[in-house]
């Protein structure tokens, strides 16, 4: 299982909406650096009341990925970059 925490943003849950509604996923990891990729596809779900949530500062609730798939592919994006920087609030988020 794949957990990763959701923080407050917009308020307009798009992205939770459309998984209350069909919780299929697919999700897309590349590496700027290589050109390798991982796609995954599984099932997700919305964790709104866990003690896990703890874990997370500033964090409002999970979601939990079972997958189903899982793929790589190396050197299939054709543009480089490096790495710069993190996002800056990242570091409020605790360590994850």
């Amino acid at each position: 299982m794949l957990t990763f925490p959701d923080f407050k943003g917009n308020r307009f849950f798009n992205t939770l909406g459309n998984i209350v509604q069909d919780p299929r996923i697919g999700l897309f990891f590349p590496d700027f650096e290589t050109g390798n990729v991982v796609f995954l596809t599984g099932r997700a779900e919305i964790i709104w009341d866990d003690t896990r949530i703890h874990g997370f500062t500033g964090a409002e609730r999970l979601i939990d990925i079972v997958p189903e798939e899982i793929v790589f592919a190396p050197g299939i994006i054709p543009l480089k970059g490096t790495f710069i920087d993190e996002w800056p609030m990242l570091a409020a988020t605790g360590v994850w």
